[in-house]
């Protein structure tokens, strides 16, 4: 029996809490990592960066600026989701429209271009504000109506938790 000593703590390589390499299910370890951050969920994390005032192009640029990112976004908050539980099929509703989604951020980058200019100017600012101006012409009436589908996908990235350190604190 071989020992390892950490300090005052002595481990013997026989001891239950050792595994051997061999034996070691480094399989399961890299699926669950896999399920834990797969690439879906960094890609729809990523993509919520378009409603960044500071990362927002010149107008002459924006046409183009974050289609494929509110698509990304459209395509998996728009859409039903199925899950199975002891042999039943339950679907969700559509969270959100796409189609609307993509024909309002054509205006919404617009607005949002304007809104931090506007900041930016009233308040001396050499560097935009984040995210905060999102949440201002969410709360203005005359834009409720013109966009819903964004104010929709604002909501639910506002109900995404930011850390995990909670739900973690919750198991240990």
């Amino acid at each position: 029996m071989v020992m390892v000593h950490l300090g005052a703590i002595k481990i013997s390589l026989m001891s239950p809490y050792i595994v051997p390499t061999s034996h070691f299910p480094f399989d399961v370890l890299l699926e669950n990592i896999d399920r834990r951050f797969n690439s879906n969920a960094v890609k729809i994390l990523t993509a919520m960066s378009v409603f960044n005032p500071s990362l927002l192009p010149a107008e002459e640029d924006l046409s183009s600026y974050g289609v494929d990112k509110i698509s990304c976004l459209g395509d998996f908050y728009g859409k039903p989701a199925e899950v199975e539980f002891d042999g039943i099929t339950y679907s969700s509703t559509l969270l959100l429209n796409k189609d609307d989604l993509i024909s309002e951020w054509a205006i919404f980058k617009r607005a949002l271009l304007q809104e931090r200019d506007e900041i930016m100017k009233s308040k001396s600012l050499e560097k935009a504000p984040e995210f905060q101006e999102v949440l201002e012409l969410k709360r203005s009436a005359a834009y409720t109506g013109i966009f819903s589908e964004t104010f929709k996908l604002i909501d639910i990235m506002l109900s995404i938790p930011v850390g995990t350190a909670t739900a973690e604190r919750s198991f240990s």
